[in-house]
């Protein structure tokens, strides 16, 4: 009995034994796994404060990034010096193409197939910038150019197939102002090169060139002064040769020029090479529709009434007109208040279609709110071709037109997407929106306003107003027989002011006998658009600028 007790109490204390060994070393292991937990958060905070990207590799590697942004700083700064109007544009557009390309394989990514609608689009507005004169059309070129070239940068790094019309725009407005906290990017990367943090062979050999560099060029500036004071003939040439080299005019432009070309471009690339920009969207579509069907019900209603109002006295013209109202006079009133209305319609049915979930009811709303507002288009088209047809055209009147085409076939993509919600509204606006302009700006406004104008002959045309249209309009009104008549008498004028003042017309003053000269300013006109083309160089060269210097010189036989 003693033997067998001794024996329990032995296997129970043994076991007991165990049970506490085997707690402790539990107790211990879950000890040592949470300070492994806690050091791996630690880690993955640290981590996630130096992340890896894209940007940090332009960081760390002047070579191709840094001296990529200063060579085409270099190259952008010498293109647009003299204006953005200049030969040198397609040149700086076709250098920015190729630019993007090689950024877009070095970082591995893949080049899509709509890369060359934004090759072409930006090549393109940069070709029709050397063939106008026409500022207006400059400035909007500019405009273009950079939001194709934002547009392919968030279609080349970001997957945009399922983005909506919101995000699209969202992100394309943060890519015009974001990028203005990267300007420090390139000053970062230089300073990496110099510190011999670019632990490459071939940077550390090129790194010690360019110190070479630093160190030579004052070394040389006083070798040369010596050399210079110590042979007269060696100085005369040295003075020769830098006697002609002259300081910038405006060093201030300039320097502006050097810092967006270089720093702005490394900025810009940096920005999207971040990886900042998140590709997935959220659920824009869940508004109540309930809102947007009571809303839009009310103006569908008046819109129906205006519809049928434009097609019984506009279109039809057979019911009677107020009183004091012509047919003419109703006709050539209103579409600039229809255009302004169309393009409100346009931005309630891009927040109906982005933010409003799915309902039947609102398709059909939708659909018959935009065949009203493609019954005012067509109103106000017809009114504003009646106006032209008796007032002649104008920049702004043909501008109308420009714009009430590009609602219409823009319209035309919403109603698609009111009843397919797959379909790509933004991409096709903005296919639609870069297909016209462009082919606006090759076709060159004022040009096509100078033909019109002065395709009648008997027309009373505005020739003060045609001629201040720029040099566009100049060679078609110089082959014109208005010009025969209007310079002749402006020149018989302008020569017996002289003569009688000995001093050049000024068209806001009136001569000693007090009778106003009305048409010496032709002269002058004339006499400015020829020296814009003879203070012409190579990089500032513009062919509307040639073309309208060289007929002016050609018709009156004179280098003014």
């Amino acid at each position: 009995m003693e033997t067998g007790t001794e024996t329990t109490i032995g296997t129970s204390m043994e076991t007991n034994i165990e049970t506490n060994i085997e707690t402790n070393i539990e107790t211990n292991i879950d000890s040592i796994t949470d300070i492994r937990q806690i050091g791996m958060n630690q880690n993955a905070s640290q981590m996630n404060f130096t992340r890896y990207t894209k940007y940090t590799e332009m960081v760390n590697h002047f070579f191709p990034f840094g001296i990529g942004c200063l060579l085409y700083g270099i190259l952008f700064t010498i293109s647009l010096y003299k204006g953005f109007h200049g030969i040198t544009m397609p040149i700086l557009a076709v250098v920015t193409s190729v630019g993007i390309i090689g950024v877009i394989k070095k970082f591995g990514l893949t080049i899509k197939k709509q890369s060359i609608f934004y090759i072409l689009g930006i090549v393109l507005l940069g070709i029709s910038s050397c063939l106008t004169g026409d500022e207006y059309l400059i400035f909007f070129n500019i405009c273009g150019m950079f939001l194709l070239l934002f547009s392919w940068l968030l279609s080349a790094f970001c997957d945009t197939s399922k983005w909506g019309f919101p995000k699209y725009l969202k992100e394309l407005i943060n890519a015009i102002f974001v990028p203005i906290g990267y300007l420090n990017g390139f000053m970062k990367s230089l300073i990496n090169y110099f510190s011999g943090k670019e632990e490459t062979e071939k940077s550390s050999k090129t790194k010690y060139v360019w110190l070479g560099i630093l160190l030579g060029i004052p070394f040389v500036m006083v070798v040369t002064a010596l050399l210079v004071s110590a042979d007269a003939v060696f100085g005369n040439m040295f003075k020769n040769v830098f006697e002609n080299i002259r300081l910038p005019e405006n060093p201030v432009w300039l320097f502006f020029l050097l810092v967006c070309g270089i720093f702005g471009s490394f900025a810009v690339l940096g920005y999207f090479a971040d990886e900042k920009i998140k590709e997935e969207t959220k659920k824009e579509r869940n508004w109540e529709p309930l809102l947007a069907i009571t809303f839009l019900s009310l103006s569908t209603v008046i819109y129906l009434v205006f519809s049928v109002v434009q097609i019984l006295y506009l279109f039809i013209g057979g019911f009677q007109l107020p009183d004091g109202y012509t047919y003419a006079t109703y006709a050539h009133e209103g579409f600039y208040q229809l255009l302004a209305v169309c393009l409100i319609n346009l931005i309630v049915l891009f927040v109906c279609i982005g933010k409003f979930r799915d309902n039947l009811i609102l398709k059909i709303i939708l659909t018959i709110f935009s065949a009203c507002t493609y019954i005012m288009l067509s109103s106000s088209v017809f009114r504003m071709i009646l106006y032209i047809q008796v007032y002649q055209m104008t920049y702004l009147r043909l501008m109308t037109l420009w714009g009430l085409l590009v609602i219409g076939i823009v319209l035309f993509g919403c109603v698609i997407t009111i009843w397919k919600n797959s379909f790509c509204l933004f991409q096709y606006a903005m296919i639609v929106v870069t297909v016209l302009y462009i082919s606006l700006s090759l076709a060159r406004p004022g040009f096509l306003i100078a033909k019109y104008n002065l395709a009648d002959k008997k027309a009373d045309v505005d020739i003060h107003y045609l001629l201040n249209l720029g040099t566009d309009a100049i060679p078609t009104y110089l082959e014109s027989a208005q010009f025969e008549k209007e310079y002749l008498e402006a020149k018989e004028e302008y020569d017996a002011y002289l003569k009688a003042n000995g001093k050049i017309y000024n068209d806001h003053k009136i001569d000693q006998d007090g009778t106003y000269l009305a048409r010496p300013w032709i002269y002058e006109k004339m006499r400015k658009y020829q020296e814009i083309n003879t203070e012409m160089g190579i990089l500032d060269f513009n062919f509307s600028y040639y073309k309208a210097g060289k007929k002016i010189q050609e018709k009156l036989g004179l280098i003014l």
